[in-house]
Formats: C-alpha cells, sequence, structure tokens
C-alpha cells in the first residue's frame, strides 16, 4: 500500500496493490534506475491547474512506468530537464490530465502501446499527448480527443530529432483549439504506419496532419479528415521539409470547407516523393492542391494526386 504523495529515493522496483489519490504530486521519482508497475490500478489526481503531476522526475535516467492509469493531474507523466534519459512509458492510460498526457525532456525514451485521451480539454496552455527528447520511440499508442478547445497549440505527438514514430493512431484533437494543431511533429526521423484523422475540426489555427521540417522518412502513413471546417490560413495533411523520403503515403479528404489553402501533401524541395496517394483534399475550401509536384529540386517517382 502506497503513502502517497511517496517520493522514490532507493532504486528498486515498486507496485501499487489499491488505487491511490493526490491531491499534489503523486509519486517523485528521485533516483535512477527505478520501475513503477501500477499493476492495473489508478494514480488519480484532484484536476488542479497547479504544477502537480502524476508521476513526475527531475534529470532522472532509467525510469519504467508500466500497466495503470494516471489521471486528473497538471501533466500525467513528466520528465523535467535535459539530462533525463532512457524512460520507459508502457502500456498505460493517460487521461483527463489538465495540459498533457506523457512530456518527457532528455533522450532516448520509449513510450509503447499507451492510450492518452481527453488531455487539456479547454487547456491555457500548449497541449502534448506524447512529446518526448531526441532519439526516442513512440510506438503503438492512441492518441484521441485531447486539446479540444485550448486556447493555444495542441499535439498529439511531438517527437524530437532522430526519434522513430510508428504504428500509432491519432485522432480527434484540437477540435476547436485557437492554436495550430499537429498530429505529428517529427523533424529528422522516421514517421512510419501511422493513422491521423479528424483532428483540428474547426480549428482557429494553420493544421498539420503530420509534419516535419527537415530530413527523415514518411512512410505509408495514412492521414485523413484532418482541419475540417478549419479557420486558419493553411492545412496540411503532410507538410514536408527538406531532404525527406516520402514514399506510400496516403493523404486525402483534409480541410474540407477549410477557410485557407489546402494541401494534401505540401513539398519544400530536395526530396524523393515517389508511391504516394494525395485525393479530394480541400473539397468546399478556399483553395485547394493536392500535391505540389512542380518542385525541381525534388524527385518524384509514381505518384497519385490529380
Amino acid at each position: 500500500q502506497a503513502d502517497i504523495p511517496l517520493t522514490i529515493s532507493t532504486p528498486g522496483s515498486y507496485y501499487l496493490t489499491e488505487d491511490v489519490t493526490s491531491s499534489g504530486t503523486a509519486i517523485n521519482v528521485a533516483v535512477d534506475d527505478v520501475t513503477i508497475d501500477l499493476a492495473g490500478y489508478a494514480v488519480v489526481g484532484t484536476d488542479s491547474a497547479l504544477l502537480y503531476h502524476g508521476i513526475y522526475m527531475n534529470g532522472r535516467s532509467n525510469v519504467e512506468i508500466r500497466n495503470g492509469t494516471v489521471r486528473d493531474f497538471y501533466n500525467g507523466i513528466y520528465a523535467y530537464g535535459v539530462t533525463s534519459g532512457n524512460h520507459r512509458i508502457i502500456n498505460v492510460r493517460v487521461v483527463s490530465n489538465v495540459t498533457g498526457g506523457i512530456v518527457l525532456d532528455g533522450t532516448g525514451h520509449l513510450v509503447k502501446d499507451c492510450t492518452i485521451s481527453e488531455n487539456g480539454d479547454s487547456a491555457f496552455s500548449h497541449v502534448y499527448g506524447i512529446r518526448t527528447g531526441t532519439g526516442s520511440t513512440v510506438t503503438g499508442n492512441t492518441i484521441s480527443y485531447n486539446g479540444n478547445s485550448a486556447s493555444h497549440s495542441v499535439h498529439g505527438i511531438h517527437a524530437y530529432n532522430g526519434s522513430t514514430v510508428t504504428g500509432n493512431t491519432v485522432s480527434n484533437n484540437g477540435s476547436s483549439a485557437d492554436g495550430d494543431v499537429r498530429g505529428i511533429l517529427a523533424n529528422g526521423s522516421t514517421v512510419t504506419g501511422n493513422t491521423v484523422f479528424k483532428n483540428a475540426h474547426s480549428a482557429e489555427g494553420n493544421v498539420y496532419g503530420i509534419a516535419t521540417t527537415w530530413g527523415g522518412a514518411l512512410i505509408e502513413n495514412t492521414v485523413y479528415d484532418n482541419g475540417d471546417y478549419g479557420k486558419g490560413s493553411y492545412v496540411y495533411g503532410i507538410r514536408v521539409g527538406s531532404g525527406v523520403t516520402v514514399t506510400g503515403n496516403s493523404s486525402y479528404s483534409n480541410g474540407t470547407a477549410a477557410d485557407g489553402t489546402v494541401y494534401g501533401i505540401y513539398l519544400v524541395g530536395y526530396s524523393l516523393v515517389d508511391q504516394n496517394t494525395a485525393i479530394s483534399n480541400g473539397g468546399g475550401a478556399a483553395s485547394a492542391v493536392n500535391m505540389n509536384t512542380s518542385i525541381s529540386t525534388c524527385v518524384y517517382g509514381i505518384n497519385l494526386a490529380p
């Protein structure tokens, strides 16, 4: 039985034997090399706008959290500091927190098979379903209904440089949000096999189903129905920076009736672009282009983008 709030100051394995509730930060991990098995139980806060977190690590390394629920805090799971490293968050449901679900500074993290939902609704700050530092792996997660009516930007997944983002489902985030909405943002990373749909309905800012500004690879992702009835200047199903391999992606029906310009796949330059499908984007929008196929520094293979 946990004495909450709890500070873990000795390396080792810990597990819950019941649901626990805290009016402040519930579990503070103050040492490296810790495993926390929630064992199917929930760590529950009080929906406070103060900076209380479900599970908090400051500059720690090698912390694993698995198998349970964290809800109703400011952030569900938060690792602070550039020296944070090699955390593993596996099979955790992170729901109904004030601003963020899983937020991990530092490098080399794994977030796998988690459910991130209903965080940051009507938040007065930026909202992240999952945010990870450089060289991280984000795989098999479901991120939905975060940041609806938020007053700033909303990110389903924000993975920093050199990460792998694969097999995630990102949907229904950022509806009616005031800021920009990004389903997945990952620069210089491998982004493959993700499904991103129905984000940013009626959002006020720009909309990006998947975005990268430079480098990496976008492979076999499916992106649709993002930015419908958007009020911002642009809706991008997929926005591609320089030096990216873009193959086998499908981007369709994004930006229906949006006020601004809609692109199914938007390219900047110096990218390999092959076997992509971009159709029916921007129906009823102010302006629509399925794919800009005339960038002289890109190499185009066979793409379907009428």
